[in-house]
């Protein structure tokens, strides 16, 4: 078990566990639909680590799968990441792939509540609504029509605070709404 901590955020307690000063960094939220088209994986894949050298650092749930390996690669790659859980800080446990990140302090783990064994479907969107609500960039990589992240992505769209979306033939309904982003033009959206 690794220690954590308590404070406020936006007025909202939050704990954490790990190296706190990564919250202060410049912040894109990553958002994925845990059901992801195949045909997106490899492109998506490639432009997230291309966008990893830049001066962010990522801030996501890192729940489904693809999130997951994308999480990976990045923490063999030395770079700094926020894991924003849906449990409790107590019942986060750190996986094997985590423990070298965490004991570099590359590695920040938060969550609203303190004691929560299991994933819901309520934690999640309340994770997904802080991350939107303190990262600068809120990039979807890819969005389920009629999902949790369709609300988001609607939320933010009527609050000006226009998201960013991959640039790809999957997600055409949501490029007409935010920020097409790809390989192409992303040093000159997010710097």
């Amino acid at each position: 078990m690794f220690k954590y901590n308590n404070d406020y955020m936006n007025n909202e307690q939050i704990f954490f566990s790990g190296n706190k000063k990564i919250l202060q960094k410049k912040k894109i939220g990553i958002f994925v639909s845990r059901a992801i088209p195949l045909n997106i994986i490899i492109p998506a894949e490639k432009f997230l680590l291309s966008s990893s050298e830049l001066p962010y650092t990522f801030i996501s749930g890192w729940h489904s799968p693809f999130e997951r390996r994308i999480l990976k690669k990045l923490l063999s790659a030395d770079k700094e990441t926020i894991l924003f859980t849906s449990k409790g800080i107590k019942n986060q446990s750190i996986y094997k792939y985590l423990t070298k990140a965490f004991n570099e302090k590359r590695l920040l783990i938060v969550s609203l509540l303190l004691e929560m064994a299991r994933v819901t479907s309520s934690n999640s969107i309340k994770r997904n609504e802080t991350i939107a609500d303190i990262a600068e960039h809120n990039l979807f990589i890819f969005i389920n029509r009629g999902g949790n992240l369709e609300n988001l992505f609607n939320q933010l769209v009527s609050r000006n605070k226009i998201p960013l979306v991959f640039n790809h033939s999957a997600n055409s309904f949501f490029l007409k709404k935010g920020k097409p982003i790809d390989l192409q033009n992303f040093k000159e959206i997010l710097l």
